[in-house]
């Protein structure tokens, strides 16, 4: 890399720190948003899981995976969606599920058939907030995953100029906003802890300072500057991972809560919820999408 080369790069770094910091955090936001209601009914949180769902699919399909599509070929983003999707599964494996067997753990010593009836209902409902719970992790872990990528292409376009990289960094924080609602509001209904579902939104937006480091190591240490197709690469393999969370966890929570067609309709809710705010950051980046 020249000298001249290096004097940009490096004048530029604390202007793209801030940007990807910027863009990462934004989903505190949406871990906000997804804690307002208070006591949230079974039936309004499937609601709400179906229009977590409905946003995941459509930042992978109608966002990242076209764009990718568009730099390294039809092929090479349809491979890497199946290698995100498949080693995903494989890692999601990892996050156990908690068996709740509401016959096996029932006093069957309580005095009454009340008595039985009621624990086995706070049994059931244990077991409902302990698979919730778990899909909040898978989300959060997913979208932690998606971010990485996302904070090496703002800090790589940051590294350019200002003009390259604050509109990259608005579109993404209008795109965290969701995502940070996805992974809070399954948290917060199965924990009651407002706190903890907002840090682990937060948590996942960190992951795009964390993507820049992996950038700065490769720059600044080995002087290798990750490629356009590289990037792609990833996130087409995220845009898998975002598919398979939304229809292995989300879905099925969200039909199991509130029915096949009010989760459908959620789903095309959030689906357009998300054009909505893609639009919106379209807008106001100068972009046009057609």
């Amino acid at each position: 890399m020249s000298e001249a080369g290096d004097a940009v790069v490096w004048g530029n770094v604390p202007m793209a720190l801030t940007l990807t910091l910027i863009g990462g955090l934004s989903t505190g936001i949406g871990g906000v948003l997804g804690t307002v209601n208070e006591n949230p009914r079974p039936a309004g949180f499937g609601k709400m899981l179906g229009l977590a769902s409905g946003i995941m699919i459509c930042i992978s399909l109608v966002d990242i995976l076209p764009s990718s599509t568009i730099v390294i070929g039809r092929a090479a983003s349809c491979f890497c969606f199946l290698v995100g999707a498949i080693c995903f599964s494989l890692a999601a494996r990892l996050i156990p599920e908690e068996d709740v067997d509401i016959y096996k753990k029932t006093d069957v010593s309580a005095r009454s058939a009340n008595d039985i009836a009621d624990s086995v209902s706070d049994l059931s409902m244990s077991a409902k907030q302990a698979a919730v719970q778990r899909s909040g992790f898978v989300t959060a872990l997913g979208l932690g995953i998606h971010n990485l990528p996302e904070g090496m292409a703002v800090f790589l376009s940051s590294l350019k100029g200002v003009k390259f990289g604050l509109p990259l960094a608005v579109a993404i924080a209008l795109h965290n906003i969701p995502e940070g609602f996805a992974v809070s509001a399954p948290l917060y209904f199965a924990s009651k802890n407002r706190y903890e579902a907002v840090r682990w939104s937060f948590i996942t937006g960190l992951a795009e300072p964390l993507g820049v480091l992996f950038v700065g190591v490769g720059i600044f240490v080995f002087g290798v500057t990750p490629s356009s197709f590289f990037i792609e690469c990833l996130l087409s393999a995220v845009s898998g991972i975002m598919t398979f969370v939304s229809v292995r966890e989300l879905l099925p929570l969200s039909i199991k809560y509130c029915g096949n067609d009010v989760a459908g309709w959620s789903v095309v809710g959030g689906i357009l919820l998300m054009n909505l705010f893609m639009c919106i950051s379209d807008f106001l980046s100068g972009e046009d999408h057609v």
